[in-house]
């Protein structure tokens, strides 16, 4: 015994002694979050150009699949059973709550959410009473809407914020952010949108961003249109 103590004070351990000094056991590291499978449904190519960015950008998302109109989003839904289906309420053919309604029934798995440039109380009703699980603003910043959409995903339902909505008539002048105005006015001069961004401090897909917003507000779906609509408006110079 007194030879073992010796050796064990000088850092000799027989194999017995050393057998019973184990490494602290180790941490099994949590596999990361599965990201969110999402189909996204819009009519207008940049804005759902944007959208996808922006979902592929946050790093919580995995775009699955891409429409243009509803009868193709019910497809991709049932071909796919992506976790969230994103649709623009307003599109050619079967518009957004079409496309819900049938989602809703032969997809139940899949939550839905509506994309729109209007905040109609009548249509968040409606669309919730058929089964949506969200309604989120067009003209919402993108981390905003990416939250939402995590948050729908998570199982929550989410809406604009309630609060009186005056029914604004279609003539009334549109209100455009000073980004997207000057966005606008870098357009209408010929700066191709790499130019805008540098000169802007932006990156690209920022300036597709606000342009698409641009779009949504204006009731137009391309770059001379937008100028020619916000000028008349008064909004451009």
């Amino acid at each position: 015994m007194g030879g073992l103590r010796r050796r064990a004070e000088h850092g000799v351990m027989s194999d017995q002694t050393r057998s019973a000094v184990r490494p602290p056991a180790q941490r099994s590291r949590e596999p990361a979050p599965r990201p969110f499978r999402v189909l996204v449904a819009d009519d207008h190519p940049l804005v759902l150009d944007g959208l996808v960015r922006a979902l592929l950008d946050d790093g919580r998302f995995e775009v699955v699949g891409q429409a243009s109109d509803g009868a193709s989003a019910i497809v991709l839904a049932d071909e796919l059973g992506p976790d969230l289906a994103v649709l623009d309420v307003r599109m050619p053919g079967m518009d957004g709550l079409q496309a819900m309604e049938a989602i809703v029934e032969h997809v139940p798995r899949t939550r839905v959410v509506l994309l729109s440039a209007f905040d109609d109380e009548l249509v968040i009703t409606s669309a919730v009473a058929a089964g949506a699980a969200g309604y989120v603003l067009k003209d919402t910043d993108r981390r905003t809407i990416c939250d939402a959409l995590a948050r729908v995903a998570g199982g929550e339902t989410v809406l604009p914020e309630a609060g009186p909505r005056p029914e604004r008539p279609s003539s009334a002048r549109p209100e455009l952010t000073l980004r997207e105005r000057n966005v606008l006015l870098l357009v209408g001069n010929g700066w191709d949108h790499k130019l805008i961004a540098s000169w802007m401090d932006l990156e690209p897909e920022d300036v597709d961003w606000y342009l698409s917003r641009a779009f949504v507000k204006l009731g137009v779906d391309e770059p001379d249109r937008a100028v020619l609509s916000a000028r008349a408006c008064g909004l451009l110079p």
